[in-house]
């Protein structure tokens, strides 16, 4: 027989073990994206992902996709969510917009010194607007279109554009993330 000591322990890793089971079910089901699938916002979602709810992301979480809410919303016949500046960017990111004023599709990213492609996520030509919230980090983009490549804009450390205008705008192509506040 279990002593009383071992008896009260018992009952609580089972008790936490059921607590943090009814935790797990309730994270909505992740599922891998492929080719061909459709986003709820009724868009391509590029393959290699993990998809939970109405975001994808790739490359264990260093990019993650959101899918366009005000077009779900709209779809679904609901009100458009709240785009506040700070809830639809977070703290230590640098988010590309599909739309100008932060609309559309949102992609964002945190690890710098290496090139980002945008066709990588379904974002090629399509960036209007940006916000940059990473700390000591500017962030190049470029077109690379023609040859050779063009410097679109250089965003420095917690800068924002709510529309890059009319020359820059859905030409975006690629980017690269320093590792210094002081390059712009």
């Amino acid at each position: 027989m279990l002593k009383p000591r071992w008896r009260r322990s018992c009952r609580l890793l089972a008790l936490v073990s059921f607590v943090l089971a009814m935790a797990v079910s309730a994270v909505p089901a992740a599922a891998v994206t492929k080719k061909g699938d459709i986003g709820p916002d009724g868009l391509a979602i590029p393959p290699g992902g993990v998809r939970v709810g109405n975001e994808v992301f790739y490359d264990n979480g260093r990019a993650v996709l959101r899918f366009d809410l005000a077009r779900v919303a709209k779809l679904q016949g609901k009100a458009a969510p709240d785009t506040t500046l700070d809830l639809i960017c977070p703290e230590d990111w640098m988010c590309f917009f599909e739309h100008a004023n932060y609309g559309g599709r949102r992609l964002r990213f945190r690890d710098c010194c290496y090139f980002q492609y945008f066709s990588n996520y379904g974002m090629q030509n399509r960036v209007s607007s940006w916000r940059n919230r990473l700390d000591v980090n500017d962030v190049r983009v470029w077109d690379t279109g023609p040859s050779p490549d063009v410097l679109l804009w250089c965003s420095d450390t917690h800068a924002t554009s709510s529309n890059v205008g009319a020359a820059d705008n859905d030409k975006a192509d690629r980017f690269y993330i320093q590792s210094s506040d002081n390059y712009c």
